[in-house]
């Protein structure tokens, strides 16, 4: 919660800050890998009244193989390190985004295991009438890191989608 919070701190500061940078405050767009994509996801779920910003500050997102159901992460054995409750992890849960945003892009490599991907296509399903339009890809050869070194490539095809949501 208290990144959460953070990273919503962050996108009220660029909106009032990105212009005395070059930025525009009205192209904001962001993307995230796998906890980054989870954060993407609970920004787009917010409401932007209590921080005097526009409701449709956020212009287009880029998920890129995000965990979206965080209770999973209770079974799980990394969680005797995270520490993560069930209270957190249902507070966490990505809820649908609250405006329209004109582009959603989720992507999951093919090489992931089957929940990863499920917890995609579900989250994908679960935004896709709050969206103008929703990119979900399956990345063929890849896995949940070895797509990183992918988009290095500026012609990967998942990139070149990223590169044209930022030019909306």
């Amino acid at each position: 919660s208290e990144i959460v919070k953070q990273v919503r701190s962050a996108i009220v500061w660029i909106y009032n800050n990105c212009q005395n940078y070059g930025g525009n405050k009205n192209k904001i767009t962001i993307s995230g890998h796998s906890a980054g994509a989870h954060l993407c996801a609970m920004i787009l779920g917010n409401s932007w009244k209590d921080d005097s910003l526009p409701k449709d500050v956020i212009k287009g997102a880029a998920l890129i193989s995000g965990i979206y159901q965080p209770e999973i992460v209770l079974k799980l054995s990394v969680n005797q390190e995270i520490k993560l409750s069930k209270n957190e992890a249902i507070k966490n849960t990505p809820k649908p985004p609250k405006e329209k945003i004109p582009i959603i892009l989720t992507c999951v490599g093919e090489q992931e295991p089957e929940g990863w991907k499920e917890q995609t296509k579900f989250y994908s399903k679960n935004v896709i009438d709050t969206c103008n339009q929703l990119d979900f890809s399956i990345l063929n050869n890849e896995n949940h890191f070895s797509m990183m070194i992918s988009f290095s490539n500026s012609e990967n095809v998942f990139v070149k989608k990223i590169i044209n949501m930022a030019k909306i």
